[in-house]
């Protein structure tokens, strides 16, 4: 809470399902401050107010593989085509401001586009409406780096200098802790439990290099 935030450019939410008015207040100074979000799933009213968005509903999924990917195309640079996520249920979720866009949407098995935002991304952070799922990692990986890198441009060359780093390390680590790794070693977060994939070091530093670099 109080003080946690100091110094850091952006904050990253994994699975946060309860969220105090104490932490609130500091995300919202954090945000006042310039800070940036990256929030996957639940989105508390206060959190989308900050990120241009309202919380519709909750939607498990009506059919097998609905929510089987993010397709995302191009409109992210340095982000793959697509992540693969098979997510059992999502929230869904509409803008509330012209600066808050829609850059990925979810999509089926058969590639067929369902309708609901998979990503959206406003001048002061992210959402995804699901935590990240295992595997596809090393397109995750490359997902979180594109969208550090957009919301927060002078972190690339950093990234880029800590991933040189940290090729060659112990593999084993999740991909939370991977990324995690490299901005916390530069003091650039404030609180990451990132912890949903795992993959070797080596993968998710040349990953974030690559992103940096494309």
């Amino acid at each position: 809470e109080k003080g946690r935030l100091a110094g850091a450019r952006v904050l990253i939410l994994p699975y946060n399902a309860r969220l105090s008015d104490r932490e609130a207040e500091s995300i919202e100074a954090f945000v006042r401050d310039g800070g940036k979000l990256i929030v996957f799933y639940t989105l508390p009213n206060r959190l989308g107010d900050l990120l241009g968005l309202r919380r519709v509903r909750h939607l498990r999924a009506e059919y097998p593989g609905q929510f089987s990917r993010i397709a995302l195309g191009r409109r992210l640079p340095g982000a793959p085509k697509d992540i693969l996520q098979n997510s059992w249920n999502i929230y869904v979720v509409e803008p509330t401001r012209d600066s808050t866009r829609v850059l990925g949407r979810w999509v089926d098995r058969t590639g067929r586009d369902t309708g609901y935002p998979g990503l959206v991304v406003s001048p002061t952070g992210a959402y995804i409406p699901h935590v990240l799922t295992q595997g596809d990692v090393v397109r995750k990986t490359q997902l979180l780096g594109a969208l550090l890198v957009r919301l927060a441009p002078e972190l690339g060359p950093r990234l880029c200098e800590e991933a040189l780093a940290r090729v060659g390390a112990v593999a084993g680590y999740l991909l939370g802790q991977s990324v995690a790794g490299i901005v916390t070693h530069l003091g650039l977060l404030g609180t990451i439990t990132l912890n949903y994939s795992s993959l070797s070091t080596i993968y998710s530093s040349l990953v974030v290099m690559l992103t940096v670099f494309l």
